[in-house]
């Protein structure tokens, strides 16, 4: 007659061999490739290259990319702010993995150092620039999004205004 002992047994060594070759399988997995959070920053390509021009081109062209430099990272840091919501989310519930979150921190690190490297461009031309520089990128890509909703609304107006007459007919 067997005892108890036996099943539990059983299941013991079960439970243990599943997690000696979850253990190894872990390890021998090649380690997951993310790509970069935003695989290219054009704005600041286009700066570099103006500032690399013999005969460099004039200030006000520099600031104007500049500029669109310090735009492009508000709405990039914005994007982070709500994916950093989202996958926090998702890793609280064992959704993502954390080599996904380690990568969404590095790009986070590389936001940071670059609008550090923005700051300090910034007071290279004007004193007092690098203090308010982002705060007039973000009243662009804020007046750019309230653009954008005031074309989508007016459009969706015209629309309107052609289905009610195509009733009226």
């Amino acid at each position: 007659m067997a005892s108890i002992y036996v099943p539990v047994i059983y299941i013991g060594v079960l439970v243990f061999g599943m997690l000696i070759f979850s253990h190894f399988y872990r390890k021998r997995r090649a380690p997951a490739k993310y790509e970069p959070w935003f695989p290219t920053h054009p704005e600041r390509d286009v700066y570099t290259t103006l500032l690399s021009q013999d005969p460099p081109p004039h200030d006000a062209l520099l600031k104007a990319a500049l500029l669109q430099r310090a735009a492009a990272d508000v709405r990039r840091l914005m994007r982070m702010t709500e994916d950093k919501q989202a996958l926090n989310q998702l890793l609280q519930k064992g959704s993502i993995n954390d080599d996904l979150w380690a990568a969404f921190q590095q790009a986070e690190r590389e936001m940071q150092a670059e609008m550090v490297e923005v700051v300090r461009e910034a007071a290279t031309f004007k004193e007092g620039w690098d203090k308010t520089i982002f705060a007039s990128a973000n009243e662009i890509v804020l007046n750019a999004r309230h653009k954008e909703h005031y074309t989508k609304v007016q459009k969706l107006q015209e629309e309107r205004g052609m289905l009610l007459a195509r009733r009226a007919r």
